[in-house]
């Protein structure tokens, strides 16, 4: 921010509301906006995102007069109970021109008198009432909280909107880490590209000791070394390991939420392989359009495993196309469609709201898909129950016991990785029976339908390894026993 001497003090405060210097990781996020487009500071707990991002938002309402800029949460009313209490306390009294609590903005003045800057804070969902209000905008910041909260559409939205002339025209964001979803991979697995920088902190070192006096908390161990060392040693005695590895350490490892924390890349992703001649094959599908149309080529070996081999992922698509991939890939991944043992499907296809129903489009191409069981809890209860290792069956290369579910590991398949990873339950109703956060899961219904036909079924999926091979190969024991 330019400094000017008619303006009050805008910047980091202490506990007594005395000017100080910023954090050095707040510091550090002042000066990515000067190399990045898109600066993220993610971290823990108690280490000044909100109060930087808040700050930024002020100054760029005074440097770039006529400013607009948007700010929000997922849901409007956790901003209003959090955020927005730090922004206004932030404000000086002689900047605050209005703040309009019917029309969710407030209205701050410029460094040119004549040209009052915005700050308007919205719900940030994908409804069609925030994204037409964004649609709307000609921003010249955006600067959501809590921004792993948020779905990338919204995101997407909101940066093809950032077109205010004599604004700086970024995106600025905070978060706690949430496994490894999309902020992961825009900001710090760098996949969203050279105008993507981050920061991020820690309220404390994993591993190191709790403070048992304020001279334990220094920079060495943490990035606000103002915490009281009883906070922080409360935090650490109080916590389960996994909520303190995302609000704490700062890990973007894992967290609570996860719906198959079981999932493990060594165990369950295998080397390609021929699949026997005699094994029961299975194509399942879940529908979208604007979502992504997801249909897994799956097989039954004799041991009663299930295997995903191949996968078709895509959205903006019609049927035509869809049906046509699936001939397709069928044809590569040696598939013979009139074997297929089972068509599981998404119930909604079958839905006769439609003059045609979804199932009647592809009967146009010739694949006929079968009613799935939708039942969401146990579907993911039996997904689990493939997942996790049974200790009867331990082995040199299954030491834990082996699971019944594996995954080819081939690039196609990268989008069932990636949403088992962060399939998560939804936080937003936890005094009701837990169901999984409605995104990024076209993958894991489609297997959910899949493992729900094969556990409802009267007759065994499973089949059997002709008995001429095994006494050629002199053995009794199933091809893949352990």
């Amino acid at each position: 921010m330019e400094v000017n001497a008619q303006y009050p003090y805008v910047g980091f405060k202490d506990e007594h509301d005395n000017p100080t210097a910023a954090l050095p990781v707040q510091n550090e996020a002042i000066m990515l906006r000067d190399k990045y487009k898109n600066v993220l500071f993610a971290g823990s707990y108690a280490i000044g995102k909100t109060v930087w991002l808040c700050l930024m938002m002020i100054w760029d309402a005074i440097d770039y007069p006529d400013n607009l800029i948007l700010t929000g949460r997922k849901k409007l009313k956790w901003f209003k109970s959090s955020t927005l209490n730090v922004l206004i306390s932030m404000i000086p009294p002689e900047l605050l021109i209005k703040w309009d609590k019917q029309e969710n903005e407030i209205i701050i003045r410029s460094k040119d008198p004549n040209k009052p800057s915005k700050i308007v804070f919205i719900q940030l969902d994908t409804s069609r009432e925030s994204l037409d209000a964004i649609q709307n905008m000609e921003i010249g910041l955006f600067a959501p909280d809590q921004v792993e909260q948020l779905d990338e559409e919204v995101l997407d939205a909101a940066a093809g909107r950032l077109r205010k002339k004599n604004s700086a025209r970024q995106i600025i964001a905070t978060c706690n880490p949430r496994g490894r979803n999309w902020v992961w991979k825009k900001w710090v697995d760098k996949q969203g590209g050279k105008e993507y920088g981050f920061v991020e902190g820690k309220m404390w070192t994993k591993g190191t000791p709790a403070p048992t006096c304020q001279a334990d908390v220094t920079f060495e161990h943490t990035d606000n070394s103002y915490l009281p060392y009883d906070y922080i040693a409360n935090m650490l005695n109080t916590y389960p390991e996994k909520w303190l590895d995302r609000y704490v350490f700062g890990s973007w490892d894992d967290f609570e939420g996860l719906i198959y924390p079981m999932w493990r890349d060594d165990i369950h992703l295998v080397k390609p392989f021929e699949i026997p001649y005699w094994c029961n094959r299975l194509i399942s599908y879940d529908f979208g359009h604007r979502n992504p149309t997801a249909i897994g080529w799956n097989f039954v070996n004799g041991d009663g495993d299930l295997f995903l081999y191949d996968l078709h992922h895509e959205a903006g698509q019609w049927i035509e196309y869809h049906a046509n991939v699936l001939k397709i890939k069928s044809e590569q991944n040696g598939t013979c469609l009139d074997d297929v043992y089972g068509w599981p499907a998404d119930p909604s296809i079958f839905s006769e709201q439609r003059e045609v129903t979804i199932a009647e489009e592809w009967e146009g191409h010739n694949i006929y898909w079968e009613r799935a069981n939708n039942d969401v809890p146990g579907g993911i209860n039996r997904m689990a129950s493939y997942l996790m290792p049974d200790e009867k069956l331990k082995s040199p290369q299954y030491p834990h016991g082996k699971p019944r579910f594996f995954v080819f590991d081939i690039p196609a398949n990268e989008p069932f990785v990636d949403e088992i990873k962060n399939y998560t339950w939804d936080e937003l109703h936890p005094n009701k029976a837990e169901m999984p956060e409605k995104k990024n899961d076209h993958a894991m219904d489609m297997t959910r339908y899949l493992i729900n036909t094969i556990e409802d079924s009267k007759e065994t999926v499973i089949a059997h390894e002709p008995r001429f091979l095994r006494e050629r190969a002199g053995t009794g024991r199933s091809w893949m026993s352990v």
